[in-house]
């Protein structure tokens, strides 16, 4: 069958058009219901019979739109036998069976109508996450370009907080990225020159200046969005099977009915039984509710899994979840929150006496508090929800991709990753150096903190245990009904649960164990 022009594109299928249809479909309803009423109570013949043809007119009418020209094409289908069906009832004076027929297709096409549009509108959201515009960087000038126009080898400048527009190599800064949507990793991604970002990734703290290595339409995200669309163009097997059953289906009821009218009249038999006989055939073989039914059905399951977050890349991919054996997820998004969460409060050795925990993380959230970074607002959330009390701060200095700084309780406090204590010639004890690195190798995001000797507001007071104070670990953390959604599925006859995930093997060996994950 050629493709239903209502459902073309979501252009084509913009709102008027869907609001007709539904509203087409309401009235030959109600004018199902008005004739029934009016028959039982004796309505005026010619009133009755103005409100049935409305009724065809209202119901059919999509229908014929459709059907008129495949016929001039040679084309049979079931729109054109459910229109010859529901004439026929009427020929026979059965006009409520042929509104009934006419309702039911309307309504299937409708309900088609809506579901094929949210899921095109759930996978349209894809490009929306895409800027529209980037800002290059030519001949010392700023300038603001579509996307479309970007070059390979352009600089590209992606301030704080932006999402990156396309894929490309960083020329200058440094900053973190957010790439979890992109490639799994659930820890920001330090970028510095050298390193690869791609579209879609968003910035960190740190302004970045990059050069383009893919056109827009070649980008990372690009390519998801049309994979998705281009697997969503693959019917179903059994929606497959049908539209190319329905055609031969139509001529075989066609034939069947005139051979019905024609021999019996041959052979001498009266034309009012014979007519009557062979239309009720017509109407009864009418197969609308078989061939709609799997598109509707698979449309409707799509569109309701896309509101329920579930994307679905195609009818054919929803029909073979009947076969589905082993299940394989994406951890960071799915299996977790695909945010970072507070798992750790490490103390250092040489913290000064009477300095705890709370009081680490206290200092860590009053530096974060002030910072754009990625993880800071999980970390101030942290303190806020065991009621700690943030130190006052003053004198906030941000430095993007490293750290931060300011002064605290008298004293210049540092938080931050190596980069920045290598930056200031700082040595980073053994024992904070090996709790950072068990911590890493959970594939935990760490900050280590710091302070300086001196008071800042009196100099010449020193502290002997040293400044360092301690490190804070932070991680994806696993949603909680994860480990009943995995036994759930076993229980409906899922024979493995597998986990996907582009973080590192030991985070994923973590979460498939507390998830009862079979394989990763």
């Amino acid at each position: 069958m050629p493709p239903d022009p209502r459902h073309a594109s979501p252009e084509s299928s913009g709102a008027p058009v869907r609001h007709t249809e539904l509203a087409l479909t309401l009235a030959t309803l109600v004018l199902l219901f008005v004739t029934l009423l009016g028959g039982w109570l004796g309505m005026n013949p010619g009133l009755l019979l103005a409100l049935h043809v409305t009724a065809y007119v209202t119901g059919g009418w999509w229908a014929t739109l459709e059907t008129v020209p495949r016929l001039f094409k040679g084309e049979l289908d079931v729109d054109f036998l459910m229109l010859v069906a529901a004439l026929g009832a009427a020929t026979i004076g059965h006009w409520t069976e042929g509104i009934i027929l006419l309702f039911l297709f309307s309504l299937s096409n409708t309900l088609q109508s809506y579901a094929l549009d949210r899921s095109r509108r759930a996978v349209n959201s894809l490009m929306k996450k895409r800027p529209t515009e980037a800002t290059v960087l030519r001949e010392g000038q700023e300038v603001l370009v579509p996307i479309e126009a970007l070059q390979i080898r352009d600089i590209v400048l992606l301030r704080p907080g932006q999402m990156a527009p396309t894929d490309g190599t960083v020329r200058v800064g440094f900053s973190d990225m957010d790439e979890s949507s992109i490639t799994g990793e659930s820890r920001p991604a330090s970028k510095a020159p050298g390193d690869i970002i791609f579209a879609g990734a968003i910035n960190g703290t740190g302004a970045l200046e990059f050069e383009v290595t893919r056109l827009s339409q070649d980008s990372t995200l690009a390519r998801i969005v049309r994979m998705i669309e281009s697997a969503q163009a693959q019917k179903a097997h059994t929606q497959r099977v049908l539209e190319r059953f329905e055609t031969y289906y139509a001529w075989t009821i066609l034939s069947a009915t005139g051979l019905l009218i024609l021999a019996p009249l041959a052979l001498g038999a009266a034309f009012d039984p014979t007519f009557y006989r062979a239309m009720t055939l017509l109407v009864v073989a009418s197969p609308c509710a078989l061939v709609i039914s799997t598109p509707a059905a698979i449309l409707s399951a799509i569109a309701r899994g896309a509101r329920q977050g579930v994307l679905f890349k195609g009818g054919v991919y929803l029909e073979k979840m009947a076969e589905v054996r082993v299940v394989v997820f994406d951890k960071t998004g799915t299996l977790t929150t695909g945010k970072p969460g507070l798992t750790d409060v490490v103390l250092a050795r040489s913290a000064p006496p009477g300095f705890t925990e709370a009081d680490l993380l206290g200092y860590a959230a009053a530096l974060e508090s002030r910072s754009e970074h990625l993880l800071a607002k999980e970390i101030v959330a942290a303190a806020t929800k065991r009621g700690l009390s943030l130190p006052p701060m003053d004198n906030f200095v941000a430095l993007p991709g490293r750290g931060v700084h300011a002064t605290l309780a008298g004293y210049q406090v540092w938080i931050g990753g190596n980069r920045m204590f290598e930056e200031h010639g700082e040595q980073i004890p053994e024992d904070l150096v090996a709790a950072k690195e068990r911590l890493e190798q959970e594939g935990k995001s760490v900050l280590i903190l710091h302070r300086e000797l001196e008071r800042v507001q009196n100099v010449g007071v020193h502290e002997a245990q040293g400044g360092w104070l301690g490190l804070i670990g932070m991680a994806d953390t696993m949603r909680s009904d994860v480990p009943e959604t995995v036994r759930a599925l076993k229980r409906l006859g899922i024979e493995r649960v597998v986990m996907l995930t582009g973080d590192n093997e030991i985070v994923a060996a973590a979460i498939a164990g507390q998830a009862g994950i079979d394989a990763y």
